[in-house]
């Protein structure tokens, strides 16, 4: 099936609320065949605990890991509200791109958008009256963001490797990469074709958008080069492993899902309460609610360098907050399912992430809410 078609797509469609967006665009993928009806409530359990708002009028629903085994193809949903949605702390969705991916493809559509958002060519979908422009665009590369003039960069040491990982390169092995290269006083680069990435830089990995079977150049320009390269490369073979393993074991908890999945379902709507399997048999103990919170952060700025001050205590809590689950999570279950916290780490101390923080702060805005 094709991955985007014109029945997927609506155009100056109207909401009241998220919720009822997100409906809307997850109706289009079952009444097409992408999905079963039970994955729109996996896109609105993905909205209670993260914002998928994308900026620049975008936002991008999407289900749970676990709930994978109710896409029945790859496909996404376009529906596009010209006069905004509510979506999350006074952001404005405009076009709400519901993605239902099996596995890696929807890095490839999320590398397009964020083409589009930089050369502005978002601005063009949301107020199109042309579906077929919107499949076009979103099904084809022709998003490429024109290329930069960029000073020669000549390296030292290369070595090229096919990335093997099933779900493409995501945040807890891009984290080890980064770990890694951070070792090293040279500059080190990932290549993607045309395209590279700062090795010491998290989001700036991710950005390759790198899926199973890319052809990637480890490079480093500087002292230590080779050993740099050498390095960074013996991990990266290393984690593949780990990564063949983690898919494995959710494709098995896919397939037990459809084997349990009852062969009748009710007519109309009917509620559904998910919940996480804590032990086989019989347990007895304290019962714990979870209730989700959504924070509205308030613009409270005040100096300048008190604020500079601020964020930097914080980041510093945070830190320590992120290392010491990251030990207890890694006792209790493992390295691997502890390697989230050492993403989150590396997020938090993104160079980029920090001077945009900064920009803000010296722009008016509050240490919160920058």
């Amino acid at each position: 099936m094709e991955t985007i078609t014109t029945d997927c797509v609506r155009l100056n469609a109207q909401a009241s609320s998220k919720t009822e967006a997100v409906r809307l665009a997850g109706q289009l993928l079952v009444d097409a065949g992408y999905i079963a009806p039970g994955y729109i409530e996996s896109m609105l359990k993905r909205e209670a605990v993260a914002n998928t708002f994308l900026g620049a009028g975008v936002a991008i629903p999407h289900g749970m890991v676990e709930d994978r085994h109710q896409i029945h193809h790859t496909g996404v949903a376009v529906v596009q509200f010209r006069d905004g949605v509510d979506w999350k702390d006074g952001d404005q969705a405009q076009l709400v791109v519901a993605i239902a991916a099996k596995s890696d493809e929807h890095i490839v559509l999320l590398r397009r958008l964020t083409r589009l958002m930089q050369a502005q060519g978002i601005e063009n979908l949301i107020h199109t009256d042309d579906p077929q422009l919107m499949v076009r665009t979103l099904a084809n590369e022709s998003a490429q963001a024109a290329a930069i003039d960029l000073p020669e960069w000549q390296s030292s040491a290369h070595s090229d490797w096919i990335l093997d990982y099933p779900n493409g390169l995501h945040a807890r092995p891009a984290t080890r990469w980064v770990e890694t290269a951070k070792r090293f006083a040279c500059d080190i680069r990932v290549y993607k074709a045309q395209e590279f990435a700062d090795a010491k830089a998290l989001t700036s990995l991710l950005s390759l958008g790198a899926t199973r079977g890319d052809s990637l150049r480890l490079a480093a320009s500087g002292p230590d080069s080779r050993r740099a390269v050498d390095a960074l490369l013996d991990l990266v073979r290393s984690l593949s492993a780990e990564e063949k393993a983690d898919a494995e074991r959710a494709r098995r908890n896919a397939l037990v899902a459809r084997r349990s999945t009852p062969e009748w379902l009710p007519e109309g709507k009917s509620q559904a309460i998910y919940g996480i399997g804590a032990s086989p048999g019989l347990a007895v103990g304290k019962l714990v609610r979870h209730v989700s919170h959504q924070f509205d952060v308030p613009d409270s700025p005040g100096d300048v360098v008190a604020d500079g001050e601020a964020l930097e205590a914080a980041l510093l809590a945070i830190t320590a907050q992120l290392q010491t689950l990251e030990v207890q999570t890694s006792s209790r279950l493992g390295a691997a399912e502890a390697a989230i916290f050492a993403a989150q780490r590396e997020l938090i101390a993104d160079d980029q992430l920090l001077h945009e923080a900064m920009a803000t702060i010296l722009r008016g805005r509050g240490a919160a809410w920058a």
